[in-house]
Parts: structure tokens; C-alpha cells; sequence
């Protein structure tokens, strides 16, 4: 299974204050570890919720077109948008190229 984990911060400066890369991180492995997925790729992005513009978002979206990957994960749906629109884009994109998504709560 072709996995990727999507890591999204707001800015360098939260992801040098709060750690939050590692966390994510963190979160991801081992929930991939506990359903044997060893192998995987990450992708971090910085920048607002609110744009689905940010590098790593487009380059997540043009993997799914690709069908590079069969799962994406991350640790809250807010890391690929605060947009409503834009997320039933995102879901719409996962459908129609047959990948799944899971996302992993960061409150456990």
C-alpha cells in the first residue's frame, strides 16, 4: 500500500514553538506502525488552512491525480483546509482516484 501523511503548520514559527511537526509526526507513525504500514512518505507543508495553494497541498493533490498513493493520512482534517468547499474537493479528488483517507485525532 502507497502511503503518505500530509503535515500542515501555519508558520515557522509554530513549527518551531509548539513542535508541532514532530507531533504530527509522531501521531502518524505510530498509528501506521499499529496497522503494519512500515513504509511511507510525508509531506510537510507551512501555510494557512484557509488556501489549498500551499506547496505540499498541490503536490499532495497532483500525487492523488497520479495515483502515486492508496492512502493518505494526517491528524486532523483542518490540516488540508478550514474551507468547506475546498474539502469536498479534496474528498471528491480521493474518490475519483480510488485513495483512501484517514485521519488521526491529535486530542488522543
Amino acid at each position: 500500500m502507497k502511503t503518505i501523511g500530509y503535515i500542515r503548520v501555519v508558520s515557522k514559527e509554530q513549527q518551531e514553538i509548539a513542535n508541532s511537526i514532530n507531533e504530527q509526526k509522531s501521531l502518524i507513525s505510530s498509528y501506521l506502525k499499529g496497522k503494519g504500514v512500515t513504509e511511507y512518505d510525508i509531506i510537510i507543508d507551512t501555510g494557512s488552512g484557509f488556501t489549498n495553494q500551499c506547496d505540499g497541498y498541490l503536490a499532495l493533490c497532483e500525487g492523488i491525480i497520479n495515483r502515486d498513493y492508496d492512502l493518505v493520512i494526517a491528524t486532523e482534517l483542518s490540516r488540508f483546509t478550514r474551507k468547506h468547499n475546498q474539502y469536498s474537493e479534496l474528498r471528491n479528488l480521493l474518490s475519483e482516484n480510488r485513495v483512501e483517507l484517514n485521519v488521526v485525532d491529535q486530542s488522543r
